[in-house]
């Protein structure tokens, strides 16, 4: 009897352990798939974020383009029928000829002002003095005087030219002209200390924007250039 009783609990006893098994079997896959499901899950929303961050950022940059395009529609404006006074080595100046071409598309009225040794003939207008044109624009640029690129000696001294064509205080008073100059500047002969101080001097931001600009064109140029 004792016995009998033996087999029969060692019996119920495999009988329930291997319930146990088939149990904690059943509940491993579940706990499996309930991972697979999760990770699914997690995987289609960080797709989803991901394309949401990628339409907000093509937005982003579509927003930045057409804002960069009105400023700079609206800064073409405001160039129209602006007055600049180009002071200096006409003849000698790349930076001269470059605005000449650029500033007259933009609708700029442009006036040359320099020596006549200094100058060439255009169709623009033409001024030997400055204080003949002081009164009738609205920005001065002027020029590095390029001794280097003459044959001859032009003035008895720089001081001589500095006298009739250095951009001053004094000259603009109280006016309301911006001054500019694509450097280096000949300080005292191009244009004085206090002027470069001055808040009408934007030569500093010139150059600033100068690199910009040169840095845009290349962009532009070599956009479809590859190695």
């Amino acid at each position: 009897m004792s016995m009998h009783f033996g087999e029969k609990y060692y019996e119920n006893s495999n009988i329930l352990d291997k319930k146990l098994e088939n149990l904690d079997s059943k509940n491993s896959l579940d706990s499996m798939e309930s991972k697979s499901q999760d990770c699914k899950k997690d995987s289609k929303n960080l797709q989803d974020s991901n394309l949401d961050s990628k339409k907000n950022t093509e937005s982003n940059s579509q927003n930045l383009i057409e804002k960069k395009q009105k400023a700079c529609i609206k800064g073409l404006e405001l160039m129209q029928n602006k007055r600049i006074a180009i002071v200096g080595d006409i003849k000698n100046s790349r930076v001269a000829n470059s605005n000449i071409e650029l500033l007259s598309r933009f609708g700029v009225d442009i006036t040359l002002v320099g020596p006549p040794h200094f100058l060439y003939k255009t169709r623009l207008k033409t001024a030997h003095n400055l204080q003949e044109i002081i009164d009738n624009v609205d920005i001065i640029m002027a020029l590095r005087t390029q001794t280097e690129r003459h044959n001859t000696q032009i003035y008895g001294s720089l001081k001589d030219y500095a006298n009739r064509f250095c951009i001053t205080r004094e000259l603009l008073g109280n006016r309301d002209i911006i001054v500019l100059h694509p450097g280096p500047v000949h300080r005292n002969i191009d244009i004085d200390d206090e002027m470069l101080s001055d808040t009408r001097s934007k030569v500093l931001k010139q150059v600033q924007n100068g690199v910009k600009i040169r840095m845009s064109v290349m962009e532009f140029l070599c956009k479809d250039f590859t190695l």
